[in-house]
């Protein structure tokens, strides 16, 4: 028997036809099927087709967002875009990050892609990372917040928990590069696995470690002091994994203790410069 609970394609497809006064006859005609047919897509009698979900989401002349909301109820992979921060038709959102960025100082704040590429940092990331990365130099080429944790010339020499925030960090890119089959996401992974010492056993322990909304980061710092962190990660735009270009706030909050840097001496700071410091 149908459970109606679990037919989320049904109600986005009676949403939006009722939205745009379509009848079920009048949408069967734009999508080339049957009345009775668009009558079982509603039901959840029938499921459809990647194609078909196209056609209709076509005949309501759906933006992109919509359309990969229709795409996600129905079971399918959102659409992929090729848009960028620099693409005209997000100005909007580059300049939410930028205030976003600027209300994470004093703690180290970045925007990623889902495979970690850094794309923005605030003032606290860029002071925290120069402190504290094994070789600061490495700051100077393309960033990826995966290999500065994996990378020896990152923090890893300083990282008191690898193991466990290795295992849990590859599980998480595993389930990224799983759910997108993007080569970029199998690219990093695969280089990452090349690093030395990662557990044989990383996916089974990933599984064992507690789910939790946050990655412990525990650090002995250049000074020799030990400081411990929560990365907390949260999804840019209104529909978590829906929103293109998928993006990602990462910012290390102290489990103790003061943030790592304060606000009036970043602020304060003119040496502070990067290309990816847009403020």
């Amino acid at each position: 028997m149908h459970d109606e609970k679990k037919n989320n394609f049904g109600r986005f497809l009676r949403f939006w036809r009722t939205t745009f006064g379509m009848s079920q006859e009048d949408l069967s005609w734009e999508v080339g099927v049957s009345t009775r047919h668009i009558s079982f897509l509603e039901s959840g009698r029938s499921q459809p087709g990647r194609g078909t979900v196209l056609k209709i989401a076509r005949a309501f002349h759906l933006n992109t967002k919509d359309t990969s909301s229709l795409l996600v109820s129905a079971g399918f992979l959102p659409q992929q875009q090729s848009l960028t921060l620099d693409s005209p038709e997000l100005k909007w959102m580059r300049k939410s990050l930028i205030t976003a960025l600027r209300g994470g100082d004093p703690n180290p704040t970045s925007v990623t892609d889902p495979y970690g590429n850094v794309l923005m940092i605030n003032r606290a990331w860029l002071r925290f990372y120069s402190d504290n990365a094994a070789q600061p130099e490495c700051l100077d080429g393309p960033l990826n917040a995966y290999h500065l944790y994996f990378g020896d010339k990152g923090l890893r020499p300083h990282l008191l928990n690898w193991d466990v925030l290795a295992c849990g960090l590859l599980m998480n890119l595993q389930q990224e590069v799983l759910l997108s089959s993007d080569p970029t996401g199998e690219k990093i992974l695969e280089e990452l696995l090349t690093y030395p010492n990662i557990p044989d056993d990383w996916q089974r322990r990933a599984v064992g470690i507690a789910h939790m909304p946050y990655y412990t980061v525990n650090l002995q710092l250049r000074d020799r002091t030990k400081r411990h962190y929560r990365s907390i990660t949260n999804t840019v735009g209104t529909t978590p994994y829906i929103s293109e270009p998928r993006l990602l706030i990462t910012t290390l909050y102290p489990k103790d203790g003061e943030p790592y840097s304060r606000l009036e001496e970043l602020e304060a700071d003119s040496s502070l410069k990067h290309k990816l410091l847009l403020y």
